[in-house]
């Protein structure tokens, strides 16, 4: 085992969405000649570019980015693929980096490096096209209320207001008959690393206005044309997503314009919410304001002496 203080380090930024987490990680990156590796769901995707807040191209110029752009929008990903390609990278093309920044908002994924991933089988198409019938005919309640029965200690550990580990979990204990809990977990990539992770901290008034804000900004930016050209795309994974979602069903006829850029503005404090639940369940992350980065210029620096 490398001693302690001979190990590289990884700086872990998260935080909810429109905290501005991003723009502190690429300051830091640019200041520091530092690469980072995306840890957003969605930004792996081409062609999502301002429903995901992607970096713009004069960022992705001037920072050594990796995990944006690789896939096309009718494959999958999974926070297993993301924590095998994280692994590849830190061990081969960013090995000879000190340090390696990686920031985004898919909290499931930064759990999946820290803390390993189970190793669960996979799960039969009939099962999983089950599951996702339940939770569109019957909606979020109904899942709560069977993963409660099914399985009551795991229901208490998880965001239970997060569809999509709602039906992870119903999904394995309906195709294995075993607890989530149950399966044994991988050890966590980041082992051999020197790890800091910081969440940005913005109060919740000042968060959800920056929310509202950023997609009164995305709409500016062409985001329903976006959507337009993705049309033939709509019935993917990658647009169940907030702000992609809510302009299909306009174009659907569900509800008129308006209404569907107020569903984005809802939905997205929703998922602001779900983050920072996350967050505060996390005892090993330090609060950072976003005005004052100092603490994270300290660990930068100390990393590099």
């Amino acid at each position: 085992m490398v001693e302690k203080e001979n190990k590289p380090s990884i700086l872990i930024i998260s935080g909810p969405t429109a905290s501005g987490k991003s723009s502190i990680a690429e300051q830091l990156a640019i200041d520091y000649n530092l690469p980072i590796i995306n840890a957003d769901s969605r930004q792996i995707y081409r062609s999502m570019n301002i429903g995901t807040a992607k970096p713009p191209p004069t960022i992705l110029q001037k920072i050594d980015y990796h995990l944006i752009d690789i896939l096309d929008i009718t494959e999958r990903y999974s926070a297993g693929q993301f924590c095998r390609d994280t692994g590849d990278l830190l061990k081969n093309k960013l090995s000879h980096h000190p340090i390696i920044i990686i920031c985004g908002g898919s909290d499931f994924y930064i759990q999946a490096l820290i803390n390993g991933l189970a190793e669960t089988p996979a799960i039969s198409e009939t099962i999983k096209e089950k599951w996702k019938k339940d939770y569109k005919t019957k909606g979020i309640n109904f899942l709560q209320d069977q993963l409660q029965e099914l399985d009551a200690a795991y229901y208490q550990k998880i965001d239970t207001q997060n569809p999509h580990r709602l039906l992870r979990a119903l999904m394995v204990i309906d195709q294995t008959q075993k607890s989530l809990s149950e399966f044994e977990t991988s050890p966590s990539i980041l082992d051999d690393y020197n790890v800091g992770h910081f969440a940005v901290h913005r109060d919740r008034p000042e968060l959800y206005e920056r929310i509202n804000s950023r997609v009164d900004q995305m709409i500016d930016q062409g985001l329903i044309n976006e959507v337009l050209q993705l049309l033939p795309f709509q019935h993917t994974v990658a647009l169940d997503t907030v702000g992609y979602r809510e302009i299909l069903d306009y174009f659907d006829g569900q509800y008129d314009l308006l209404y569907a850029i107020d569903k984005i503005k809802q939905h997205s404090r929703n998922y602001a919410k779900r983050q920072l639940t996350w967050l505060r369940k996390n005892p090993n992350l330090q609060a950072i304001n976003p005005n004052d980065i100092q603490m994270l210029r300290n660990w930068v620096e100390d990393k590099l002496q």
